[in-house]
């Protein structure tokens, strides 16, 4: 380990010297810890927040809502942050959050509300979960708070999911795009049948509204998910009639 802190260490870019610093944390005693997170830091306020940097938070492969190449670059620092966040001290964790939230605010509108959405998911797979919905809280743009909320509400324990999901959806009915809003419903879908039906009821005619603005084949695909859904407010009855709706529609548009 102390090789691998040494080579870390010699890497003259600072997103790369922050990322393999933090690749040695989980390998590392606690007192030495903290002072490879505070070294880590410290190399992530040295990242510029624009321009190339050898395509290095690209080429690390992070899942970001909507990632492109720009966006990968300018949101280096922030990606950077984030890998150290789990690993940081609970009692002063609320400090490093906040510097990677701030990061994300300074960034143009929508590159920073693209990569906050990011940030609360990836925190949220790492079990910070309180921190990940505070954070999707934060994110202006109501499209991409949905997302946020979207990528959390599978990995909360089953009794949380229904506000999470009540406020997705409503989200998506407010902002019909369509590429971001077929992304967030899918995330959703699945779980909307692990509520009871007097939960799920009042989210269904929301859902509708924004099936309806799906492209046919989003429409006939989301039946899929949408089964257990519909099973659990309108029973066997409900799932016949569906199907019945749907072979009426398909036959509509059956080539000659």
């Amino acid at each position: 380990m102390h090789a691998a802190l040494m080579i870390a260490r010699s890497l003259h870019d600072p997103f790369w010297r922050a990322l393999e610093l933090s690749d040695c944390l989980p390998y590392l005693a606690k007192e030495e810890r903290r002072a490879v997170l505070e070294e880590a830091r410290t190399a992530t306020r040295a990242i510029p927040r624009i321009g190339n940097l050898s395509g290095s938070a690209a080429a690390e492969g992070w899942e970001w809502p909507g990632r492109e190449d720009r966006l990968a670059d300018v949101s280096a620092q922030l990606r950077a942050l984030a890998r150290l966040i789990p690993y940081w001290p609970q009692e002063s964790r609320h400090e490093v959050i906040d510097e990677a939230v701030q990061v994300g605010l300074d960034l143009d509108w929508p590159i920073g509300d693209r990569v906050l959405a990011g940030l609360a998911i990836y925190l949220g797979r790492h079990e910070l979960l309180v921190e990940a919905q505070q954070i999707a809280q934060v994110v202006e743009s109501e499209a991409y708070r949905a997302q946020a909320l979207a990528g959390l509400v599978p990995l909360l324990p089953q009794s949380e999911r229904a506000t999470l999901m009540a406020q997705a959806i409503q989200l998506l009915q407010r902002n019909l795009d369509y590429t971001r809003m077929t992304g967030s419903l899918r995330q959703v879908l699945p779980h909307l049948a692990d509520l009871a039906a007097t939960d799920a009821r009042p989210l269904w005619s929301v859902i509708l509204h924004v099936l309806a603005h799906f492209q046919r084949a989003e429409l006939l695909g989301a039946q899929i998910a949408l089964a257990p859904v519909i099973a659990t407010i309108g029973g066997r009855e409900g799932l016949v009639a569906v199907e019945e709706v749907m072979l009426d529609v398909t036959a509509w548009f059956r080539h000659p």
